[in-house]
């Protein structure tokens, strides 16, 4: 699942790089790591970091990064015929250099005003750091206590802008191709991990393909839609950062 860290005592946001997806019929967790389908993005004057859905997320980052796409933002959630909300994200945007928090939407633990933590290895990072104060170091840990937090820590220091961002990026699908070819797995109830066999990883591509299963960085709290005034702060959001940037820019 995952691990989402906003640092700033350290001016830093980290994440854990494993994606999964939840056959819960099955009784199975299927997950792959490190596939450079990241879950933060940035741009010249702002980071993103993201948790939930993984198409939600795609559309999010495509979004962000996109200087041409308009303030309209993508879907934050999706519903099925009766109204019950099916996927949804956690989006944080923090402007760059200085760590301010431009928007943020979604449940994240709080380590007094140090940092903040999201995701099924949240609780985790936090109890780490609240000791060590390091947000690579908590992450790790997380991927110990949790089993759905795992792989590289990705990060983006907001100061330095120094940061391990895949480069080349992955596109959701090469992250699908690769959680289909060499994911792993975990049986709900044993916690036992295996290779998946051909016949599964054929199940699974087939699932994935036609929507039965999708894939996800679950935040491990239950499902909830935003409300308009949260996509209108984050338009705003979007609207504040693409004025710095013209502003930087002489225009």
């Amino acid at each position: 699942m995952t691990t989402n860290v906003l640092d700033k005592r350290n001016a830093r946001v980290t994440s854990d790089s494993r994606w999964s997806v939840d056959d819960a019929a099955g009784g199975y967790v299927y997950y792959v790591d490190n596939t450079h389908f990241d879950k933060i993005a940035e741009r010249s004057t702002a980071v993103m970091i993201c948790a939930g859905d993984a198409e939600l997320i795609d559309q999010w980052k495509q979004w962000f990064v996109d200087e041409d796409a308009g303030y309209e933002a993508p879907p934050s959630h999706l519903q099925d015929l009766q109204g019950n909300v099916i996927a949804a994200i956690t989006v944080t945007v923090i402007t760059k250099p200085g760590f301010a928090v431009d928007f943020s939407e979604g449940l994240y633990h709080r380590h007094e005003d140090s940092a903040y933590f999201c995701g099924s290895g949240g609780a985790a990072a936090k109890d780490c750091y609240s000791v060590n104060g390091c947000s690579f170091r908590c992450v790790d840990s997380a991927s110990v206590a949790d089993p759905f937090t795992g792989g590289d820590v990705k990060y983006y220091d907001v100061s330095s802008f120094e940061n391990n961002l895949s480069n080349p990026k992955a596109s959701l699908q090469d992250m699908l191709d690769q959680l289909v070819d060499r994911g792993f797995a975990m049986n709900k109830t044993t916690r036992e991990i295996t290779p998946m066999s051909p016949l599964t990883q054929e199940e699974l591509r087939q699932k994935l393909a036609n929507g039965t299963l999708s894939a996800s960085a679950p935040t491990g709290v239950p499902l909830r839609g935003w409300s308009d005034r949260a996509r209108h702060d984050a338009q705003e959001a979007m609207r504040r950062i693409v004025e710095r940037e013209k502003a930087a820019n002489g225009e």
